[in-house]
């Protein structure tokens, strides 16, 4: 798992926005189960997109992402899993559970 955490992680993070409105304390147990998780570019973009998502800033929301696909490739399942995130969180039009 070591040499895959990172993305299994991230994966999890992105479904854990999807789903769940207090997902601070479930990414705190992803940095325990692999500390260097929290270092890593993908959580960088996991915390600045909930920081884009607590103050409802949609333009920052859509540039983080804009800005790690520049320099780390995102496959398709990560972009349609962030535009869900995007559509539930900001726009607060569908329900995804």
């Amino acid at each position: 798992m070591k040499y895959s955490a990172k993305q299994y992680l991230f994966r999890a993070a992105i479904c854990l926005m999807c789903t769940d409105t207090d997902f601070t304390p479930k990414l705190q147990t992803y940095i325990n189960m692999y500390p260097a998780f929290e270092n890593s570019r993908e959580y960088q973009l996991i915390a600045t997109l909930m920081e884009c998502i607590q103050k409802g800033d949609e333009a920052s929301f859509t540039e983080a992402i804009r800005q790690f696909d520049t320099c780390c490739c995102l496959s398709q399942w990560h972009v349609t899993m962030l535009l869900r995130v995007k559509n539930q969180k900001m726009c607060n039009d569908i329900d995804l559970k």
